[in-house]
């Protein structure tokens, strides 16, 4: 049994409640993840793909979420979107959720992927500062 799967079990058992559902969704495919050049990280939109992505997941749903959140994200509440759609009435915030970022902002205007891993010297070639 994987150990979330285990972890949400015991807590399940523990309270004697029912168990919630925690669904952890990540967007779909953006436009910077294609390759493409973006403004920013905020900005980023999902591809023709992504979109269809986030559809699959939206449609994988069996019940309607008590919470839909997302970040401020484009490319986020793109992703919650589609679950949104097909739960119009299940409750949907805005979370002031952050992602890690390695470089200024304003380095990162009409750059790809490719051309912000060449900015990042102070990660080098590890792919997380916790490793």
């Amino acid at each position: 049994m994987p150990l979330a799967k285990l972890l949400v079990s015991c807590i399940g058992e523990t309270t004697g409640k029912p168990m919630k559902n925690v669904r952890l969704v990540r967007h779909g495919e953006s436009a910077a993840n294609a390759g493409a050049a973006t403004l920013d990280h905020a900005s980023i939109p999902l591809t023709e793909k992504g979109i269809e992505q986030a559809k699959r997941v939206a449609q994988s749903v069996s019940r309607a979420p008590e919470l839909i959140i997302a970040s401020p994200f484009s490319r986020a509440r793109a992703t919650a979107r589609a679950t949104i759609t097909i739960f119009p009435d299940a409750p949907s915030e805005t979370w002031p959720i952050e992602e890690f970022t390695y470089l200024d902002p304003t380095r990162c205007v009409n750059t790809t992927v490719g051309q912000r891993k060449a900015g990042r010297p102070l990660l080098g070639k590890r792919r997380s500062v916790l490793h």
